[in-house]
Parts: structure tokens; sequence; C-alpha cells
């Protein structure tokens, strides 16, 4: 059982007493972040125990390190040292990520979103431990959600990008990304988003290179600016830029080329920044002939994949076909990072089934030398969507930072969210998870992150668990330990209800008794009010709800097409 935080408190037990009898100090002059890491701290310990920390006897929590060179930027490691505790790290942000990571790892205080701490409520015994270093797998980090847009879920979920996020010093920075984020010939170059510009032409090299000098002379600690094609799938047909496409086999070889020539200009003046493009639509293909400079990152966007299956799946081509381009690209540069699609951003109504894939793909490019994670869910959704985004955030930041956990800790990471954000009812949301699932997998069904509804699940499959899923819900609603376990139930069923009405509504209707009928329109009345009572906008960006009075219609149909 979770608990709330502060509203239980335990005695938690550190090798040389109770941890109310120790003190804290910093094993060198602290950093701004090493002095925040303190203040968390001590805290989350006066939350825990009703109590703090002794400024008296011999027991210390120590902080940082005397050596911290020898942990990089982001490294830690919590040991006992006799009586006392350290947990030495970077100054940047390793000590602030040991904190935390002895608050979740030790001391049991889940951080699920920013406004959802909760701990295990049980005492607790910290015996002789040694992590050993810990450093992260990727160097840039993004779980891309609205609900972990604000900084202190982010930090506390080690997520150190700076898109849409106000992270401050104190807090450890951010890997720093400056100027436009992505998509930047409109910014660049003033080439609107609906087309795409001439990557041979010598005056769109010079702005460019202008630009990015100016980027970099506003913020000279700029470690990546984004010099990326416009989002659409246009390229230059000049004969120039046809001629080097021609001879690169892709038409990545105009873009890479007009890349590389911006990193070379600015890699003496600033070493420590890189350009960053993509290798996405029609520049996925990687060129037969230029390589990307050392100062050049390949951010791999494959927005085709197939989500059924992992992405190693011999089953699917669609899959199969990307991770060849993928690990082509891994031969010509030892800087990749990924851009990840975690939603169905043509549609987000009901929860995008990819839960069983996620930790395998994260483990498949951790494995395959991937330096950058961006995790991208539905963030056309704030607090109104219905697709358990806290639920898949929580376990994209998990994965990110430990692509290669097991299963078995997975499903942990999966039930610690569940029980702590939905209570223990939340359990029956997993076993609906698991159903979506069965419901989903075969040789022959795949889906994208643009997948039109009607093809989410295989309905020969789906149809005969919507009894038992339905049961499932119900046990949630009628189990829930609280008011706001109840509405965040609530609102995580109206996906489920989607599904339901969109299926079943038509044949009920046509083929069902007077009873099953009636509870039939009153369920797609509800689902209806239900959408519109938290300001669900069904599709994509820019989309409205669109007004529905007649109930004798499928409304789970009319929300999407209408």
């Amino acid at each position: 059982m979770f608990y709330d935080i502060g509203t239980k408190t335990v005695r938690i037990k550190l090798p040389g007493g109770n941890i109310n009898g120790y003190s804290i100090a910093f094993a060198a002059e602290p950093s701004v972040s090493e002095k925040f890491a303190a203040k968390e701290l001590t805290y989350y310990i006066e939350k825990l125990t009703g109590g703090g920390f002794s400024r008296e006897g011999g027991r210390r929590i120590i902080l940082g390190s005397t050596d911290p060179d020898e942990y990089g930027e982001e490294n830690y490691r919590i040991f006992t040292d006799g009586n006392d505790l350290r947990i030495e790290g970077a100054p940047l942000r390793g000590t602030l990520y040991g904190v935390y990571s002895f608050l979740e790892d030790f001391l049991s205080v889940r951080f699920l979103t920013e406004e959802c701490t909760v701990f295990s409520g049980e005492d607790i015994v910290v015996g002789r431990i040694d992590t050993g270093m810990i450093q992260p797998v990727f160097e840039w980090r993004d779980a891309y959600y609205p609900c972990y847009w604000k900084a202190g879920i982010a930090v506390r979920r080690k997520v150190n990008s700076c898109e849409q996020r106000g992270i401050t010093a104190e807090q450890g920075g951010t890997y720093l990304y400056s100027g436009r984020f992505v998509h930047t010939m409109e910014s660049l170059l003033g080439v609107p988003q609906t087309e795409q510009p001439c990557f041979s032409d010598e005056d769109n090299l010079r702005k460019c290179i202008e630009g990015v000098r100016a980027i970099l002379r506003d913020h000279p600690d700029t470690r990546i600016v984004s010099v990326t094609q416009n989002d659409n799938n246009i390229y230059c047909t000049c004969e120039k830029c046809r001629r080097i496409d021609e001879e690169e086999g892709s038409h990545s070889g105009s873009l890479l080329r007009f890349v590389n020539a911006v990193a070379d200009d600015i890699k003496d003046d600033y070493p420590k920044a890189a350009i960053m493009t993509l290798a996405y639509l029609h520049t996925k293909k990687p060129p037969k002939i230029t390589r990307p400079r050392k100062n050049v990152i390949i951010e791999y966007a494959p927005m085709e994949s197939c989500y059924v299956h992992h992405l190693t799946d011999e089953v699917c081509t669609f899959n199969r076909e990307l991770m060849r381009d993928f690990e082509e690209w891994a031969k010509l540069t030892d800087r990749i990072y990924i851009w990840d699609y975690c939603a169905d951003f043509s549609f987000t109504a009901p929860m995008f089934p990819d839960f069983h894939v996620l930790r395998g793909n994260m483990r498949y490019y951790a494995e395959n030398s991937v330096r950058g994670m961006f995790s991208e869910g539905d963030n056309y959704r704030g607090k109104e969507s219905t697709e358990l985004p806290e639920l898949r955030a929580y376990l994209a930041a998990k994965l990110i930072w430990e692509p290669y956990m097991s299963e078995e800790d997975y499903k942990r990471h999966m039930y610690d969210f569940l029980t702590g954000y939905y209570g223990e009812s939340g359990r029956h949301i997993g076993e609906y998870i698991d159903l979506c699932t069965r419901a989903l997998v075969d040789d022959h069904h795949h889906i994208d992150c643009y997948c039109n509804p009607i093809f989410l699940y295989k309905p020969t499959k789906l149809i005969p668990l919507l009894p038992e899923m339905n049961a499932l819900w119900e046990k949630a609603v009628s189990e829930a330990d609280g008011r706001e376990h109840l509405a965040r139930i609530k609102q995580a069923k109206i996906q489920f209800d989607f599904l339901y009405v969109f299926h079943l509504f038509d044949g009920v209707m046509k083929y069902g008794s007077g009873s099953e009928k009636e509870e039939m329109l009153q369920r797609n009345r509800e689902f209806y009010e239900s959408v519109k009572a938290i300001g669900l906008r069904p599709r994509g960006y820019g989309s409205e709800l669109p007004a529905l009075d007649d109930m004798t219609k499928n409304t789970a149909v009319k929300i999407y097409w209408n």
C-alpha cells in the first residue's frame, strides 16, 4: 500500500542509528545544486519521519565528493562508510540525482507526478550499501509529456532536456539545447513549414551559419543547436540538389552536406556545441558517401514504426526496414539520438497500446550505441488526457535512465505507479493493459503513431475481451480508496468507454433486446458527457470536440469523423 507523502510517519534506521540522529554535511564546497540536494533531502526526511536531522553528534549524511572530476556531470555513488552515509556525485547534477535515487531506491519514495509523491508507509532499515558508480546510458534524456513539463518532476525523474521546462541552476540545469527545438528552417532561414529550402544554395548556407552563430553568441554554454528540415515530405529538386541526392542514394545527402558545412564553421569557436539534424521522412535513409562530422548529431525519427511488434521482431516488415536504415546510420556515426513516438497523434481518446514494446525497444537502442532519447507522448493534451499519460511518462523516464532493466523490474515499476497513483484498485488497470496487449498482438497486425481508431485493435480479438475489460474497470471504480483516486480512475476509464461504445454500439442497437439497447444508449450518453466534461479534444492539434445531441448515433464514431 502506498500513502500520499506526509500522511503517515515512519522510522528510518541507518547503520549508525535512527536517521533523525544524523546531520547533513558536504564533502567539499557545495555547488548550487548540491545545496538544493540538501534541502530536498531534508524536506523529504521531515515529511517521512515527522522530524528532521540532528545538528549534534558524529553521524553524517555526506553529500558531494572531494574529487568531483571523477563523477563527470551526472554520475553518483551511494554507499555507507562506517556510520556515515555518503551520496557522492558530480556537482552539476550527480549529487542531486543521487539524493533522489536514495529516497526512491532505499526509502521507498515514489515521485509519480508533480502533484503526486507517495511512499510505502512502512518502517525502513538501511543496511550496509554500495551502489557503485551509477551513470546514465543516454547523455540527453526527455520524457516529453505535458505532465512532465514542470521542472520539479522532470528533475526528480532525471530528465535533463530543457524543452518546455524552466529547470534552474539549483536543480542542475539542463543539457542545453538553444534556439528552436526542431524543424528550424523557418527560424534560421525564414522558410515556412509548408516549404523546404534548397540545401545547395550558398546564400542559405551563409544565412544559416549566421543564425547558428547568433544563437551561440547569446548562449555560449549551448550543447546542441538544431539545424533540421521543416516538418514535411518536400525536398528541393534543383539540378544541384538532385545530383547530390542521386550520388548519395538518399535525400539525406544534400541535407547532411549542408549541416556538415555549418558544423565545420563553428567547431573551433564552440568546441562543446554540436549541430543536431533529423533523419526523418525523406531523409531517413542514410547517404552512401557523406559521413556526419564529429560535432553532428543524427536524430533518427522512425515515425512509421509499428508498435504492435518489437523493433527486432522479424515478422514485422515495417520495423525491419526502419531498423536497417537505423543500423546503417550507426555505422556512419557514434552520436545518434532517437525521436520515439509513443502516442496515436491522430486520435488520443483511447490508450495507445504500446506498453508491451517500450522496454524491449529502449534496450535495443541502448545496445546499439544511441546516446540520446526523446520519448514523445501525446503533447496535444494536458490534464484532459485519458490515455494513461502519467503512467506512460513515468515508465518512459524510468526506461530512459535504466534501459537495461528486466521485464520483472519493468512490471514492478508499472504496478508501483498504478497502485500509488490510483490506489490498490490500480492493479485492475494493470490487468486491463495486459488484456489490451492480448487484443493487439498478431503477426499480421500493425499500428503506427497516426493510426485510425478502426485499426487500433483487431476487432475479432478485442470484442470478446470487452466484457472482461469492463468488469475490471467496474472493480477499479467500486474499490477506489478515496475521492482523489476515484477521480483519476474515472478519467482513465474514459479511454476504455470509447472502445466499448465504438465497437459495440451499432451491433447492440441493431440486434440487442430492449433493455440492452437502453443500457447502451445510457453508456453512449455517459461517454460523450464525460469527454465533454473534461474538455477533451479527441483528434490531433487544433481539433475541437463536436457538439452532439442525438444519442441514437454512436458518439465514439462521431467525435472522430463528425
